[in-house]
């Protein structure tokens, strides 16, 4: 829907303007004081309701005033009192009047009447705005970023940290393969200790028995008995001494034991270093793969920006959101030529208003005179290619050849 009818009275400077208004680009002219902003503002408060309205808007010396916008399929009726209050009805096609007016254009017009508004603002806001013109929502896309570079700080400062580590660390020049069971070895150094005891008793046995014998050998006859049991002892003492010192020299001796155990020891403690510089080649691996799990997270995230760019379609090749603001062609938006930023910020602009086929599709544009022909031209450009209505207010009362509405003192003068 655009404006085909207008009606302001009494509202700051304007006495009475009542016209019609035609698609596309028009621009308001008049002299400064002259009500171009004044009507304007008029405009801009029926569509947008009191977000926007001044504190004085009552002509001076009148009580109330009155704005009425016939759209195509909606008629919007504005009438302020001097105290600032004001009554704001909307009309239907078959006389009906709607509910919740405020509600209801907010829905039709959006929050930006004027397209050079995102020219107009910080680099940051800029960003912000065509994030939000793309369906992202700048808050959530900062948090996930910041989330991302936190993580990727973090395990930075653990590469740090390992490579630290690891140049201080001396790694073994030769480290063993595996380490080797002390306890074994001191378990077989005990057992070789107790047969050496064990053999020694046999000894000490064998020495007693022969004593014994000699003792008894003067009553062999009385001793005889007892000589064959002490010989078969003496036999089986022998026998288990046989069998022990086989078992003894088939085991290492216990001094090769002890230096075994010993040497095991300093095997093990490179073995140990091995496997502590082991793991930290493992924890500096593993860090550096987060650090870049989170690089490919935040060049991921700058894919769906450019993806939802590209597929937004705004008509201007070459735009980026960077992480300060608006880039255009690689520079800054505030760079780029002046036509570029009008037709760009104009784009953006339309985007930004509510999908819907019944959306009230005007725009404003105040201090118009800073437009030159080639941005008036591609303003008008755009307005016919995406059917919209721009008004462009302008000091001085030359039009061109842009149709025009033309304000003196409070009052339509010429269309």
């Amino acid at each position: 829907m655009q404006i085909i009818g207008l009606h302001v009275e009494d509202i700051m400077r304007i006495r009475t303007v009542e016209t019609e208004l035609k698609p596309g680009l028009s621009l308001v002219l008049g002299e400064n004081s002259a009500g171009k902003s004044s009507l304007l503002n008029a405009i801009t408060w029926a569509l947008m309701g009191k977000r926007s309205q001044a504190d004085v808007p009552v002509r001076e010396g009148e009580e109330h005033g009155t704005v009425v916008l016939d759209l195509e399929e909606l008629k919007i009726t504005l009438r302020v009192l001097e105290g600032g209050s004001r009554q704001l009805l909307v009309e239907g096609k078959d006389g009906e009047m709607l509910k919740k007016p405020s509600a209801l254009l907010e829905q039709l017009v959006g929050h930006m009447l004027d397209p050079l508004a995102f020219d107009r603002a910080e680099p940051a806001k800029q960003r912000d705005m065509l994030l939000a013109c793309l369906g992202i929502d700048p808050m959530k896309l900062a948090a996930r970023i910041d989330g991302l570079k936190l993580k990727r700080r973090d395990s930075n400062r653990d590469v740090g940290r390992l490579e630290t580590e690891l140049k201080s660390r001396e790694a073994p020049a030769d480290p063993p393969l595996e380490k080797i069971e002390v306890a074994d070895l001191m378990k077989q150094a005990d057992e070789v200790r107790a047969l050496h005891e064990i053999l020694q008793g046999y000894e000490r046995l064998q020495a007693d028995t022969a004593a014994q014998i000699e003792a008894d050998k003067a009553s062999i006859a009385r001793l005889e008995k007892r000589i064959a049991e002490c010989e078969q002892r003496a036999a089986n003492a022998k026998k288990m001494e046989d069998q022990k010192r086989a078992e003894l020299e088939a085991m290492p001796d216990y001094a090769t034991l002890s230096q075994q155990a010993a040497d095991a020891g300093a095997n093990n403690a490179r073995a140990d270093e091995h496997e502590i510089t082991r793991q930290q080649h493992a924890a500096l691996d593993s860090a550096r793969a987060q650090v870049d799990e989170y690089e490919k997270g935040i060049s991921d995230i700058g894919v769906e920006v450019q993806t939802a760019l590209s597929e937004a379609d705004f008509g201007v090749d070459g735009i980026a959101v960077g992480d300060m603001g608006v880039l255009y062609r690689g520079r800054p938006f505030g760079q780029a030529a002046s036509n570029e930023r009008i037709t760009l910020s104009t784009a953006i602009a339309m985007k930004m208003r509510p999908k819907s086929d019944e959306q009230i599709r005007v725009m404003i544009i105040r201090d118009g005179s800073l437009l030159d022909a080639g941005a008036l031209e591609a303003l008008k450009a755009a307005a016919e290619t995406n059917d919209y209505q721009i008004l462009v207010e302008r000091v001085g009362t030359d039009a061109g050849e842009h149709q025009a509405l033309i304000i003196e003192d409070g009052a339509l003068v010429a269309t």
